[in-house]
């Protein structure tokens, strides 16, 4: 899920997400050949979010659940 091209790393909020859905049981009723395609689309769903969305999912240190759990919803649906 955290695999990074060179130069091209994950940003916080990509990272945060993404290990939010795997370890809250998001992934669990995705195949496991389909786990790649829907970490990039959790990945592309957070970048078509607005500006204040991903400030919100980290803000003061802490974690928003509720808006992590929009942004996973709406990027794995199809891929269930």
């Amino acid at each position: 899920m955290l695999k990074q091209k060179q130069f091209s790393p994950l940003s916080v909020e990509q990272q945060v997400i993404l290990v939010y859905a795997g370890l809250s049981g998001k992934f669990d009723k995705i195949a496991l050949d389909k786990i790649s395609m829907a970490a990039n689309s959790i990945k592309t769903e957070l970048a078509n979010w607005n500006l204040l969305t991903k400030e919100t999912l980290i803000a003061n240190n802490k974690f928003n659940a509720t808006e992590a759990n929009k942004i996973i919803a709406t990027a794995i649906k199809n891929i269930i």
